[in-house]
């Protein structure tokens, strides 16, 4: 029993967390990032600081990500049935991302995007999980486990939240769509090597 639940510390420990801390940081940091990108490119001046405001702090998500963290760092806690009821609402949000992607390839598909969904791919697929690597090995000499887990992570295709990021700021949309669409096929490849090769 006592040697079960060391092994469970140890997984989670190593795995999870890591995993965990991955996922927590990801998506705000790089919506923060893509979004300050996005405005500087097109506004300039006192109009940036505004224009980021409004986006950051208009978008449900990051509004989302804040509150929640927020109200978990004070230990509240929720109701049974409000916990219920969110929980239910949240377990619908990854079907309806996915069935608003697959609606946005019906209305623009694949033609006349390709150069730009290759370049996308062989950015996420091939240029991210090297980066990854030698971030991992060379500059912050993470143990074999931890690396593993961020190169793995990195060399999975594009999800749903680049979709919305790409409608949010109204550009892209169609090649973002679409590789999405060929990346998850695409990467039955590449993560079958990106895993052979991790052993």
């Amino acid at each position: 029993m006592m040697v079960g639940r060391r092994s469970l510390a140890k997984r989670l420990l190593t795995v999870d967390l890591p995993m965990a801390l991955i996922l927590a940081i990801h998506l705000p940091l790089q919506w923060l990032v893509g979004t300050v990108l996005a405005q500087t490119a097109t506004v300039r001046g006192r109009s940036l600081v505004d224009a980021l405001g409004r986006d950051l702090f208009g978008n449900s998500i990051i509004v989302a990500i804040v509150a929640g963290t927020l109200w978990n760092l004070i230990g509240a806690g929720l109701p049974g049935l409000a916990d219920t009821t969110i929980s239910l609402l949240s377990q619908a949000g990854v079907p309806a991302a996915l069935f608003v992607l697959g609606l946005s390839l019906s209305r623009f598909g694949l033609n006349g995007n390709r150069a730009a969904i290759a370049v996308l791919l062989v950015i996420k697929l091939l240029v991210m999980p090297l980066v990854s690597w030698w971030l991992a090995t060379f500059v912050f000499g993470l143990p074999r486990v931890e690396a593993g887990i961020a190169i793995l992570f990195a060399a999975l295709p594009a999800g749903a939240n680049a979709y919305l990021f790409a409608q949010r700021q109204g550009h892209a949309e169609a090649a973002v769509s679409g590789a999405i669409a060929a990346g998850t096929g695409v990467s039955l490849v590449t993560l079958s090597v990106v895993l052979a090769v991790l052993g």
